[in-house]
């Protein structure tokens, strides 16, 4: 017997909350004049009078307004042509700190295909990459290559993406 009390007591006190709730509530009046209040009587009491909600604020600070998206600000690569097996160095500006997104993909016989991608942490917004000289155990092979840089800042927000172009050479013999 005591062992089904306990179980059921969660509910019971709920019951038991709901039930003081309704019964410490005031009536209201279902009939009665539908004018205009007679001089003299009393406000509504405060749990009938309307409520007034505040503008929330959320996690994004400012309600009401739309949070922007990172921007690349400035990208240049320092040598837009390098030999076969060097590295070319991109220089970025970026409106917010965050990580930065560079897939290099190569262009063949009127296609792309995805060579290098990588992912670096920008702790501050003007930072320097080198990219990847090598892919897969191989140094990249002669062509040319599209860069994409997207930015993504700390709520994973991502900037419209910037496109570069690099040109591998042959090595000179």
């Amino acid at each position: 017997m005591a062992h089904s009390l306990i179980r059921r007591l969660p509910a019971l006190l709920v019951m038991s909350a709901a039930a003081a709730t309704i019964s410490t509530a005031p009536a209201l009046a279902s009939e009665g004049p539908a004018g205009p209040a007679p001089p003299g009587s009393a406000p509504l009491p405060a749990a009938l009078s309307p409520v007034n909600f505040a503008p929330m604020t959320g996690a994004r600070g400012n309600a009401g307004r739309k949070r922007s998206r990172p921007a690349i600000r400035h990208a240049k690569l320092a040598s837009r042509r390098i030999r076969r097996g060097r590295h070319a160095r991109l220089r970025l500006s970026l409106s917010t700190p965050g990580r930065v997104r560079i897939s290099l993909e190569r262009n063949v016989r009127g296609g792309r295909v995805r060579s290098a991608t990588l992912t670096v942490a920008a702790r501050r917004i003007r930072l320097s990459v080198r990219l990847p000289a090598r892919s897969h155990g191989r140094a990249l092979p002669a062509g040319r290559y599209r860069i994409t840089i997207t930015a993504i800042d700390a709520q994973g927000s991502r900037s419209r993406p910037v496109r570069r172009s690099l040109v591998i050479r042959r090595k000179a013999r």
